[in-house]
């Protein structure tokens, strides 16, 4: 199952945090569970909540925070700056500061510890494993020629591109045996 949406959310100021850059989105949810759930209770096209953070990306948690030595960053050392967004152990994370041969660096979600005001525009659901794997093609822009024949989609390209295309089936959690 596939969602095909729009999503705004913003601070409790109004200051807009996250917009949708293309005309939609698509994903297994509604980037959030509550904003799914809500959707499946009451099928509206829009939707505009208000989530604390225990709905939303969760509380902040100090323990996220961490100090590593500068040195583990080897020749990259010069891009490490207040505010650089790295990965480190396969934990990406936003550097707090970089003081005496340490780095201070946040795990935390960006909005981690937020309340947040969302307004959703909800364009569909598909349902269909063949249509969603022809949306998946669409969305990426992956170019990929699919057809149907026999019961099996028959997809033709790039091998490159339709590794990814598998990839990004099993990513949105799409379940069909049949390429």
């Amino acid at each position: 199952m596939l969602y095909k949406y729009k999503i705004e959310i913003r601070d409790i100021y109004g200051n807009i945090l996250y917009k949708t850059e293309n005309d939609y989105e698509i994903g297994n949810q509604l980037m959030l569970s509550k904003i799914t759930e809500e959707y499946e209770l009451t099928k509206a096209n829009k939707i505009s909540m208000k989530l604390d953070p225990e709905h939303a990306f969760g509380h902040r948690d100090p323990r996220l925070i961490k100090v590593y030595p500068i040195r583990i960053f080897g020749d990259d050392v010069k891009n490490i700056v207040r505010g650089a967004i790295v990965i480190v152990n396969n934990l990406k994370g936003k550097v707090i500061s970089v003081n005496s041969g340490r780095v201070m660096i946040d795990h935390n979600h960006p909005l981690a510890g937020l309340t947040l005001d969302i307004d959703v525009e909800i364009f569909g659901k598909i349902e269909n494993p063949e249509e969603a794997i022809i949306e998946i093609n669409n969305y990426h822009n992956l170019g990929l020629e699919i057809k149907k024949e026999n019961d099996r989609l028959i997809i033709d390209g790039d091998e490159e591109k339709k590794q990814l295309l598998k990839t990004l089936i099993q990513y949105y959690g799409i379940r069909y045996e049949q390429l």
